[in-house]
């Protein structure tokens, strides 16, 4: 194994020379295209949209690093929410679930069906 390497040493070095390299410009195109602020506008047919902490809005900013959810519909309630997360919050119900009746894993959650109305992704 020594004598392996010793003689594979320019290769192995190599290697990890290039996958710093690759791994560092990975790193910085994910900085630059990950992070930002994302607006979305509100459906057309959406009644009223509520963010996290219960205030009506007709536009959502969603600064994150991951995706940013996706706008969620109550049927019984008729109202919209920035995001799954949004909507489990604000009915104070369990987000797990909120998130598989919104999949259509579930029916139902204590009697609110939850749709997804679409992806809140930035325009391209």
């Amino acid at each position: 194994m020594k004598k392996h390497f010793s003689d594979n040493k320019k290769l192995y070095f190599g290697i990890a020379i290039g996958g710093a390299i690759a791994g560092t410009g990975i790193y910085i195109w994910h900085l630059k295209t990950a992070v930002g602020s994302v607006v979305i506008d509100a459906p057309i047919n959406a009644p009223s949209i509520i963010d996290s902490a219960g205030a009506t809005i007709n536009q959502i900013h969603i600064e994150r690093h991951m995706h940013p959810g996706y706008i969620t519909q109550c049927r019984e309630t008729g109202t919209t929410y920035a995001s799954i997360r949004a909507a489990a919050r604000e009915m104070d119900l369990p987000y797990f679930k909120v998130r598989k009746a919104a999949q259509g894993l579930i029916e139902s959650v204590d009697g609110f069906h939850f749709d997804v109305l679409g992806d809140a992704h930035a325009p391209v």
